[in-house]
């Protein structure tokens, strides 16, 4: 098997195609939602979900099989059904650079979409290259509690202290130092301490 290079992309106004309507569909579309993508489903039936996104205008479902024009123009095509026509006319179909998610068949594609988890800026992402799926759920609950809620005003506070120590006038070797006793355990179990380092950049 190819070795993933792993990355993240910005599919905010990207047009994404899934291809089936089922409950991995939905898990995708999900995901998706939260990146302000430009979804559309192609299925000749959909689940109940995916049914009302499309009432609400968050996504457009064609509900017919796939034909090989609904891959033009496409950034990203998730095909999530084991479907052989539609597999087959993915396969057939795709342009040399379009990104291929294949849900059953992922040794067929050129992506794998990991299993994901955010709090604030901070993105956790766990893949296994399919080789098992079970093992990655269990990571990723695992780093849940590892990672808590907490993170989320945390990363926002790191955010703020990068951009303050970045436009001081200072000997990088001094910032870097700035910024690494940000990351200390105690900054980030007490909002106070944020706060009163956050002034101590703002005197130095």
């Amino acid at each position: 098997m190819n070795m993933m290079f792993t990355v993240t992309l910005n599919l905010e106004g990207k047009t994404i195609l899934i291809v089936g309507g089922g409950k991995v569909a939905v898990r995708r579309i999900r995901k998706l939602l939260e990146h302000k993508a430009e979804i559309i489903v192609v299925s000749p039936h959909v689940d109940d979900e995916i049914h009302e996104w499309d009432k609400q205008g968050k996504i457009k479902v064609k509900k017919r099989c796939l034909e090989k024009k609904d891959l033009a123009h496409v950034f990203l095509v998730v095909v999530a059904t084991n479907q052989l026509d539609a597999l087959d006319i993915v396969e057939k179909e795709k342009s040399e650079h379009q990104l291929i998610n294949m849900a059953s068949a992922h040794t067929k594609g050129n992506v794998y979409i990991p299993a994901s988890f955010s709090r604030g800026d901070l993105s956790v992402a766990v893949s296994t290259n399919g080789a098992s799926p079970l093992l990655t759920k269990k990571l990723i609950s695992e780093l849940k509690v590892q990672f808590d809620d907490s993170y989320t005003q945390y990363t926002s506070f790191l955010k703020q202290c990068r951009e303050i120590i970045h436009s001081m006038n200072l000997p990088h070797v001094e910032k870097y130092k700035l910024l690494t006793e940000a990351t200390e355990e105690e900054l980030r179990l007490s909002e106070r301490s944020q706060e009163q380092f956050l002034k101590k950049l703002k005197n130095v």
